[in-house]
């Protein structure tokens, strides 16, 4: 191969990788954001391809609110049962580290409120179907993931 066309494609794979590893977060295709804006998305803007999604709704047709705390390493204000389909999460980060808010059934990702910097809030209102799912924060730091240092709850909508 010609070194001009050599050139040319390891700059095509770089910029195809660069595009690939997101903002610096710890897994591919990175769907939230460092800027705190704290919105919500339902496996959206751009999120991991072929995952399962779940509808969003307007905050005003929640039939329960569950007000979560996240810190490092952990998510409070939980129930281990939500009775209602309709969903308002609100997440406030108070840790002094960047958290987000994922709504996972298995190891789908289903909806989450982006990466919000410490002290910042959001929320997002969605409609899950009975069963079982956990939250968690998939931001990365200090090269671990925060779900990877206990940063998870298990929990039952009914």
């Amino acid at each position: 191969m010609p070194k001009k066309f050599a050139v040319a494609f390891l700059v095509l794979v770089l910029a195809l990788f660069g595009a690939a590893c997101g903002d610096g977060e710890d897994r591919p295709g990175n769907a939230g954001s460092a800027s705190g804006s704290g919105s919500g998305s339902a496996s959206g803007s751009g999120s991991h391809a072929g995952e399962q999604t779940v509808e969003t709704i307007p905050a005003s047709e929640a039939e329960v609110t569950v007000d979560v705390v996240l810190k490092d390493f952990k998510i409070e204000g939980l129930p281990a049962t939500i009775e209602g389909h309709k969903i308002l999460f609100r997440a406030k980060n108070d840790g002094p580290t960047e958290h987000e808010l994922v709504i996972m059934q298995g190891d789908k990702e289903l909806a989450e409120i982006e990466a919000m910097d410490a002290g910042k809030s959001g929320e997002m209102a969605i409609e899950l179907k009975s069963g079982k799912y956990t939250a968690t924060c998939l931001v990365g730091s200090g090269g671990a993931r925060h779900d990877k240092l206990g940063m998870n709850f298990d929990f039952t909508v009914s």
